[in-house]
């Protein structure tokens, strides 16, 4: 049922409408045949009635929503676009705006689409490089709309942090080097702002969870030293979240 209803959400607008009229006009003709025509006007008059306010209250909604949701992403944008203090050499200032340049197209392609970023719930994936995050995004099966992201993104690695829109919920994908790797000044400022947005503007529930990769093979290879080495990172890193954000998280590995 919740999958036969994400499908039809997820159609064009043109089809849906379509589909939308010919089930309308099928229960019509069925009451045209089963009622008197003095009946048969009344119900399409209230049915028509119905309708109006329903699409009237939906927009009142949808309305509301892009409103709320407004302040929060200008401020992203804004945050994005910005070069952090203490960055000026021109590999990191190309990444700053390669990410400003990514932010903006998918927000702008996830308004487009009709929904609101506010209304989503935010997941945080972490990792160390190479440990197969991406990947993991891209083959699991939660639904991504049509043209709304570029499905090869991050391949080869990714720069610094990849947003993924999906049906239910926006997937935050970071860079291995942000936990596992000595991050410059710059960078950590720039992470620290991203969860002080989130913070403020979505104070009840900032990140809905954090999802940790690890892969098998350092597992395997990797010294009980090395293993407990990344396990340190990892703790003080969600530390860091955890009181910056000041919510607990559930963190699924």
């Amino acid at each position: 049922m919740v999958r036969g209803i994400s499908t039809f959400t997820n159609l064009p607008t043109p089809l849906k409408v379509g589909l939308v009229v010919a089930s309308g006009g099928g229960i019509l003709a069925v009451f045209r045949l089963i009622f008197s025509p003095s009946v048969f006007w009344i119900v399409l008059i209230g049915l028509g009635l119905v309708a109006l306010f329903l699409a009237g209250y939906w927009r009142l909604l949808k309305y509301l929503k892009k409103r709320k949701a407004a302040p929060m992403e200008r401020d992203l944008l804004k945050s994005s676009s910005a070069t952090p203090q203490g960055i000026s050499e021109p590999a990191n200032v190309a990444k700053l705006d390669d990410l400003r340049k990514k932010f903006e197209e998918g927000t702008r392609k996830f308004q487009s689409a009709g929904k609101s970023l506010y209304s989503f719930p935010w997941y945080v994936i972490v990792g160390e490089p190479g440990s197969g995050k991406t990947e993991a995004i891209r083959h699991c099966n939660v639904g991504f709309p049509p043209g709304l992201q570029d499905e090869f993104q991050g391949t080869g690695g990714t720069i610094n942090m990849n947003w993924w829109f999906t049906d239910h919920a926006v997937i935050l994908d970071t860079a291995g080097r942000l936990m596992f790797e000595e991050v410059e000044t710059g960078g950590s400022k720039e992470w620290r702002e991203f969860l002080n947005l989130m913070k403020k503007y979505r104070p009840r529930c900032p990140i809905n969870g954090v999802l940790l990769v690890i892969p098998s093979d350092s597992l395997i290879k990797d010294t009980a030293d090395q293993i407990e080495q990344k396990a340190s990172k990892i703790a003080r890193q969600f530390d860091v979240i955890q009181r910056t954000l000041d919510v607990r998280f559930p963190v699924f590995v």
